[in-house]
């Protein structure tokens, strides 16, 4: 069974990218085993107030991925 996970800020393995001023953050949400982690909440918030700047949830193999992001 697997635990419900808040990620906070998930920089591991994630991969930035530009498209015309818009930013997309990709990873893969993984346990300590390797395994993925499906379904569990992606929070990523402001360094400054920690308000949620966007929220998504990993797919069935534990990836993510948060779009629109200036």
């Amino acid at each position: 069974m697997y635990k419900f996970i808040l990620v906070t800020l998930v920089l591991i393995g994630a991969t930035l990218s530009s498209e015309a001023q818009n930013l997309i953050l990709t990873g893969r949400l993984s346990s300590e085993n390797n395994e993925a982690i499906p379904y569990a909440t992606v929070m990523l918030l402001k360094a400054a107030d920690s308000s949620v700047v966007k929220v998504e949830m990993t797919d069935g193999n534990g990836n993510y991925r948060l779009l629109g992001l200036n």
